[in-house]
């Protein structure tokens, strides 16, 4: 498996929700009560991600060989909550 780390495009967004959203259900489903009892997918929606790729902050851990995202995860020097820093 080749991995490459690279920032996200806007076109990947949905992608790269979808894959939030399968992981809040694994932990979920494993009894992991961390995400899901924080209200993260209505907290952190896609708008939010917007925000950190138009400011280049939101990266993407891909397959290269599938093609696929595999991680994804905003940098950046402050923690938000709910918004793109300005």
């Amino acid at each position: 498996m080749n991995y490459v780390f690279e920032l996200a495009k806007k076109e990947e967004i949905p992608e790269i929700f979808s894959l939030y959203k399968e992981r809040v259900q694994w932990m979920e489903d494993n009894g992991f009560h961390q995400w899901n009892e924080t209200d993260y997918l209505n907290t952190y929606q896609e708008p939010y991600f917007e925000g950190h790729v138009e400011k280049e902050r939101l990266f993407v851990l891909r397959d290269s060989a599938a093609d696929k995202i595999a991680a994804a995860t905003t940098l950046s020097w402050i923690q938000t909550q709910a918004k793109c820093p300005t």
